[in-house]
C-alpha cells in the first residue's frame, strides 16, 4: 500500500522497480507497472516497502554465546567474553556468524557494521546477502607486533581487493581500555592510509565517559591521539551529557542487557 523512500515523501500505492537485481526506480504502482509485464509483477497488498534497516555496531562471530554467560555488571562480563571465545571451534564460530547473519536479515537488516576477527564473517555474510562494514578488531597488542597480528587475523593487505562493493573492510583497536595510545594511533594511521573504516568502543567506563563528554579525568591524555570522537560539534545523547564529534564520525548508542550488550537504534 505505501512505498517509504526515506530521502522523499511516502508514496501509497507505490511500487519499485528492479533491473538486474538493482533498484531502478521508485514511483507510483500505476506508473512503474505499466513498464513491465504482468508476469513479472509481485504485489504485497496489506505492506510497507521501506529500505533495509542498518545496525551501526554487531558481534555476529558473537551470537551463539547469547544464554552462555549469566546476566552480571558489564566489568566482569567483559572479561568473561574472552574466555568463552576461545573455546569456540572453527565450525562453531562459522555457525555463529551464518546464524547472526539469518537472524539480521529476518529483522530486516540488510546492512551491518561488524566487529570481526578473520576474514570468515564477510565471506559468510557475503553469502547470505548481508552487506554493511567490517571491522577487524585488534586488542591487547603493542605497536610492534600490530603489522603480525594482522597477517594471523588475515586482514588483507589491499582492502579495495579483499571487500567488495558491498562489504568494506575496517579496522578496530577495540577500546582504549584494551589498547595503549600507540597502538590506537598505529591502527589509526593504517584505517586513514588505506581510506578503510575505523570503529573503536567508547564510553564504557565512567573514566572514558567524562573524557568524551567534558575531556578531563584519567585517560585526558588521550584526547590528543586525533582518534577518539572528540571535535567542535556536539551531539546530544539525551541526558545531560553530551558527545563531541568530529566531521565523519559516527556514534551508534548500544544498551546494556542481561544479555550483555545490544545495539539500540
Amino acid at each position: 500500500d505505501w512505498v517509504l523512500p526515506i530521502g522523499a515523501p511516502p508514496i501509497r500505492d507505490g511500487a519499485v522497480l528492479v533491473k538486474g537485481g538493482l533498484i531502478a526506480a521508485v514511483g507510483p504502482a500505476e506508473e512503474l507497472g505499466a513498464t513491465v509485464s504482468h508476469r513479472n509483477r509481485r504485489d504485497y497488498p496489506g505492506c510497507t516497502i521501506v529500505p533495509g534497516l542498518v545496525n551501526a555496531h554487531t558481534h555476529l562471530v558473537l551470537t551463539c554465546l547469547k544464554g552462555v554467560l549469566p546476566p552480571m555488571p558489564f566489568h566482569e562480563w567483559i572479561r568473561r567474553v574472552p574466555v568463552a571465545y576461545r573455546a569456540l571451534t572453527g565450525d562453531d564460530t562459522a555457525a555463529s556468524i551464518a546464524l547472526g547473519s539469518l537472524r539480521a536479515i529476518a529483522s530486516g537488516t540488510t546492512v551491518v557494521g561488524d566487529i570481526a576477527y578473520g576474514p570468515e564473517s564477510v565471506a559468510i555474510a557475503a553469502d547470505l546477502g548481508l552487506a554493511g562494514t567490517f571491522y577487524w578488531e585488534v586488542l591487547g597488542v603493542d605497536t610492534p607486533e600490530l603489522a603480525e597480528r594482522l597477517y594471523e587475523i588475515e586482514y588483507p593487505s589491499d582492502p579495495a581487493v579483499g571487500c567488495s562493493t558491498r562489504l568494506h573492510c575496517g579496522l578496530s583497536p577495540h577500546a582504549v581500555y584494551t589498547s595503549g595510545p600507540g597502538a590506537l594511533r598505529a591502527v589509526h594511521r593504517i584505517a586513514m592510509a588505506q581510506k578503510v573504516g575505523f570503529a573503536i568502543h567508547v564510553a564504557e567506563s565512567e573514566a572514558e565517559r567524562e573524557l568524551l563528554t567534558e575531556g578531563t579525568g584519567p585517560l585526558a591524555a588521550l584526547a590528543d591521539l586525533g582518534c577518539l570522537p572528540l571535535a567542535e560539534r556536539d551531539l546530544s545523547l539525551g541526558t545531560s551529557r553530551r558527545l563531541a564529534l568530529g566531521v565523519g564520525i559516527f556514534v551508534a548508542a548500544v544498551a546494556v542487557t542481561s544479555f550483555g550488550l545490544l545495539p539500540v537504534q
